[in-house]
């Protein structure tokens, strides 16, 4: 199953979504903006069904934190990680 992400929905509260760059059986990748700031960013979000997999959130979260601690031009900036939020986003799209 995958998240039926639509343009134009907001998403985690923040974001606009402009439109799945990609998508896999683990996540997905949305061009989006962010709402208060008029900023493109991309989002990475986990499938919905992945949520319920035991680890998996945290190994998500973990590997957010750790690539955000990377500074480097070749390596894209990671500025945001929101369990809670992204949790209810998710739900919205087939999560529980």
């Amino acid at each position: 199953m995958t998240a039926p992400f639509v343009e134009g929905e907001l998403f985690a509260g923040k974001y606009k979504i402009d439109k799945v760059l990609g998508q896999d059986g683990m996540g997905v990748v949305l061009a989006a903006r962010h709402f208060g700031l008029d900023e493109p960013v991309a989002i990475e979000a986990l499938q919905p069904e992945m949520i319920q997999l035991t680890g998996t959130v945290e190994r998500f979260i973990r590997e957010a934190r750790a690539s955000g601690k990377i500074r480097n031009e070749h390596v894209v900036r990671v500025t945001d990680v929101d369990h809670a939020s992204f949790r209810r986003a998710l739900r919205g799209h087939g999560a529980p």
